[in-house]
């Protein structure tokens, strides 16, 4: 079922898996991408299923990924200290620096806010990656599961003109994106169609959005498409 536009679409994900530094190992020749990234896969969902079995190894693993993408301390932004500053006066709590907090007021409300804003995040990765670990998604290929993972992390807040997608950055403050997995398995459908892997028809008004094979594309649009019609009561 492999081609070469599968093929080329493999070391596309090695570049950016390698880039990341989630792949340390550096490959010379195409061939060798192909045989890093397909052990990567291996060992994935090894970890996948240990994490399945042993809820010790669960934790250690969901920590990891904590680590490397949820918003830290010193990434929050000045501007959203100097807001909430700015809320507390007009409200009438007096002048409260969550910017540079000196007394223990001020640096327990900061971290109340700090953690506020890091459980909603681990709260909504975790959703993807309790998805992604369960057997629910065993009819997920782990190639999908990673395109996925990695672009659903560029998504962010959706436009006041709820036409696409901000893009998600390391100082991105808010939720992940919701997911949504109906939208989600049509995504790797459509995409696996893309590859010819398999005979699904890929509606007209998507193809140009598949043919990008950009997840923060295909699923952004797609997502944003199912809440407009869930807004409008499903009548168009």
């Amino acid at each position: 079922m492999a081609n070469e536009k599968f093929h080329n679409f493999l070391k596309k994900l090695y570049d950016i898996l390698y880039q990341e530094k989630i792949i340390k190992k550096r490959a010379s020749t195409s061939k060798e991408k192909l045989d890093i990234i397909n052990k990567y896969f291996k060992r994935l969902e090894n970890r996948h299923k240990k994490a399945r079995e042993n809820e010790h190894f669960r934790e250690i693993l969901l920590k990891f990924f904590y680590k490397r993408y949820i918003i830290k301390e010193e990434n929050i932004p000045n501007r959203y200290w100097l807001k909430i500053s700015k809320s507390y006066l007009d409200d009438g709590y007096g002048h409260i620096n969550l910017l540079n907090p000196r007394s223990l007021n001020e640096i327990t409300n900061r971290n109340e806010h700090t953690y506020d804003i890091t459980n909603s995040e681990i709260s909504t990765l975790n959703t993807w990656l309790n998805y992604f670990i369960s057997n629910e998604s065993e009819d997920i290929p782990m190639w999908a599961k990673v395109w996925a993972f990695l672009g659903m992390q560029k998504i962010g807040t959706l436009k006041p003109d709820k036409k696409g997608y901000y893009k998600r950055r390391k100082n991105t403050i808010y939720p992940f994106v919701s997911l949504n997995k109906d939208i989600l398995k049509k995504c790797v459908s459509y995409l696996e169609a893309h590859f010819n892997i398999n005979n699904e028809s890929i509606p007209p008004e998507i193809d140009k959005l598949i043919n990008s094979e950009s997840f923060f594309n295909i699923y952004g649009t797609m997502l944003n498409i199912y809440c407009t019609k869930e807004l409008n009561g499903n009548d168009g």
